[in-house]
């Protein structure tokens, strides 16, 4: 079998999480849940009151600004350390919030805004194509797939971890281990298997300042409620106002240190004995390109690309793409199809 590498990209979880442009929103949604769950007395932390306001806040510098993404990047030049650390702690508490179980709570909710799509890709926490991915490469022989599969993954989220915890029936700390996940809680990466590398790490994943330990904001005790969860996020944003705070483990593209780096680097090895790249929900947006181009300088090897996409961005896509390598003209295929995960075998 061919050696086949996944590239992955926010539109591969596009019907549980958000697309860049459409955080905004979706962020909105859950200021006003926690604002309510606050005033009706549910919610518990004294710093309830300055998360509001400052997610307020975010919420509306990204608003004024093109992209998450790009507020992140102000903050970063101007070396304004604080901010930035404490826009990955919203961001890391809301993307892990938006792939938990939801309550009934806010379910009902949900069903004020009256709108259909919002409830559905809000209230489904694992895109359903993840799961039939599994469902094709692994058997009850092969627990996972052949160390001929790999998958680079630009996203934050833990929908591959998570869709594979539930059809294995283990724990989030395990799949992560079973699937080589790198970084993860226990960061130990095995170049001879399957591997699933994240090249911004992952939301939800922390580390002390004081200590090298890793802890998750994923992985909620089974006895906490909705609203303890909440109040555990809220007060995880309390500890970076002080120096105990937990330094979230998802990065941005420009943020060249400690596991992304490593990750990136294990990318680079990975795409080097590529001979399939299957893309997937992915645009090689500008703020990426330094990254992409050296991952794929490596890929010598390549015989065919296949690009997945919906009819309507697929051939802009592929432009980025061939900016960066004008050789990858000759061997990609778009494919419009989207109901699955794209798989050549």
């Amino acid at each position: 079998m061919s050696k086949t590498t996944y590239y992955i990209g926010a539109g591969a979880s596009f019907h549980s999480l958000p697309l860049v442009n459409s955080i905004p929103e979706r962020m909105e949604v859950f200021y006003e849940y926690v604002k309510e769950r606050n005033q009706k007395g549910f919610l518990k932390s004294d710093f309830t009151e300055t998360y509001l306001k400052e997610l307020s806040i975010l919420i509306h510098e990204i608003k004024n600004s093109t992209s998450i993404d790009s507020y992140a990047k102000e903050l970063y030049n101007r070396n304004d350390i604080m901010k930035h650390m404490r826009l990955k702690a919203i961001l890391s508490g809301f993307l892990s919030f938006e792939q938990i179980e939801k309550s009934e709570d806010f379910k009902n909710f949900l069903k004020g805004y009256n709108d259909e799509y919002l409830y559905e890709n809000m209230t489904n926490t694992i895109d359903k194509r993840y799961r039939t991915f599994w469902s094709e490469l692994t058997n009850q022989q092969d627990r996972v797939p052949s160390k001929d599969f790999n998958i680079l993954s630009w996203n934050y989220d833990s929908q591959f971890e998570s869709a594979y915890s539930r059809q294995q029936g283990c724990s989030l700390t395990m799949s992560q281990q079973q699937l080589n996940v790198y970084p993860s809680i226990n960061s130990t990466y095995k170049e001879d298997r399957f591997s699933i590398i994240k090249l911004n790490g992952t939301a939800g994943l922390l580390r002390s300042h004081n200590s090298n330990n890793n802890s998750n904001l994923f992985y909620f005790d089974r006895d906490k409620t909705s609203d303890g969860i909440l109040d555990y996020m809220i007060n995880h944003l309390k500890r970076n106002y002080s120096r105990s705070f937990s330094d979230p483990q998802l990065k941005f593209a420009w943020e060249l240190e400690g596991e992304v780096n490593l990750a990136r680097k294990y990318a680079k090895e990975i795409m080097r004995e590529a001979e399939i790249l299957i893309v997937i929900g992915y645009s090689f947006p500008k703020y990426n390109k330094e990254i992409d181009k050296n991952i794929l300088s490596s890929a010598n090897k390549l015989k065919r690309i296949y690009y997945q996409a919906p009819a309507s961005d697929v051939e802009s896509q592929m432009d980025n793409l061939f900016k960066l390598n004008e050789r990858f003209i000759e061997i990609t295929k778009p494919i419009t199809k989207l109901d699955s995960f794209y798989n050549p075998y």
